[in-house]
């Protein structure tokens, strides 16, 4: 529950267009990776450590944009 409320989290401050939602989605899947080995499901724990990946890529485009427009 912890993981999906952090989730919406990130998604209610992707909407506002915050560069914080970038922590949030980290947050999320670094918990997630390790639960999902834990329980066996490695497939998916791969899926998100790329998820971690794109969250990385993602934040550094955001705060590319960010800087280019002030």
């Amino acid at each position: 529950a912890f993981v999906t409320a952090i989730s919406f989290a990130g998604v209610y401050l992707m909407i506002k267009r915050a560069i914080e939602s970038w922590y949030l989605w980290a947050i999320a899947d670094i918990i997630s990776v390790p639960l999902f080995i834990y329980k066996g499901y490695h497939v998916t724990a791969l899926q998100y450590a790329i998820f971690l990946i794109l969250v990385y890529l993602g934040y550094k485009e955001w705060l590319r944009d960010f800087n280019q427009n002030k």
